[in-house]
């Protein structure tokens, strides 16, 4: 009787298949995987946004402060970082908010990742959505040349996807999905 010896398991060539087939998967499959993470990143900070401005615009329907003579509740974007915003109220003039004035802050809010606001501030500028206490109306001081209605959010460098809130001057906000990015 002759007993054959089988062998189990792989030959080089098979590993050296599998290893292959599994590096070329991985090199396609991280930067992708990268692009969506930066993505999402931008998606959760325009939706965090959107809900800041929406819980501002609620204190000053409610008119939480208005017995300490505050006439708008805001959001300031600083000249000196467009990762972060800080939440003030202010007692500035009825016709013509001013930014400087929005100077006692309450909060302040990183956005996450290495999400920036791209139409932020110059340098020596302040960027400031006021809700008026009286009837929650907008009212925007921006930078020159960014648009009036709307805030950027995206990467640094050129070719980042960006998206955008946008506020009307009765305070409706929505999302705006690849908008082309402004520069700082």
């Amino acid at each position: 009787m002759k007993i054959s010896a089988q062998r189990s398991g792989f030959t080089l060539v098979e590993l050296l298949i599998s290893v292959s087939i599994i590096l070329i998967l991985s090199g396609i499959l991280i930067p992708s995987f990268s692009g969506y993470l930066n993505n999402q990143n931008i998606l959760q900070g325009v939706e965090q946004l959107k809900s800041d401005l929406r819980t501002l615009q609620n204190k000053a329907l409610t008119r939480v402060g208005a017995d300490t003579g505050a006439k708008y509740w805001g959001l300031k974007i600083a000249s000196d970082s467009a990762n972060k915003y800080y939440f003030f109220n202010s007692t500035g003039n009825a016709q013509n908010p001013d930014c400087d004035l929005a100077s006692t802050s309450t909060a302040s809010v990183k956005l996450p990742g290495e999400v920036i606001i791209r139409n932020g501030p110059s340098a020596g500028s302040g960027f400031c959505v006021f809700f008026s206490i009286v009837n929650g109306d907008v009212n925007m001081v921006k930078p020159q040349g960014a648009l009036s209605n709307r805030i950027s959010l995206g990467y640094a460098g050129s070719g980042s996807n960006c998206r955008a809130v946008e506020i009307n001057s009765a305070g409706m906000m929505k999302l705006v999905n690849n908008v082309t990015c402004e520069t700082n």
